[in-house]
């Protein structure tokens, strides 16, 4: 389990980020199966991986944790299959 973060949940927002990094990147990994219009399509030649892990926006705070906790286990998986030490 992910030790509890020293930063509020409410300060923590999703970063966006310029073309050129995302171009750059080895393995892209989308979150947004629930809104596919919102997704990037991702160019040939980038490993592609899709996460259906729910928003917790609109619930409690015991989803947010859930949500934090499977993102933690699917990065942890990811590493491993790509071989990148932990």
């Amino acid at each position: 389990m992910m030790k509890k973060p020293v930063r509020h949940l409410l300060l923590v927002y999703p970063k966006s980020f310029d073309m050129k990094y995302f171009i750059s990147s080895n393995v892209i990994v989308k979150l947004c199966q629930q809104i596919a219009e919102r997704c990037p399509i991702v160019p040939f030649g980038i490993t592609s991986v899709d996460w259906d892990i729910e928003d917790p926006l609109a619930n409690d705070i015991q989803a947010v944790r859930y949500a934090r906790n499977e993102i933690q286990k699917k990065v942890i998986e990811l590493l491993k299959c790509l071989n990148v030490p932990i």
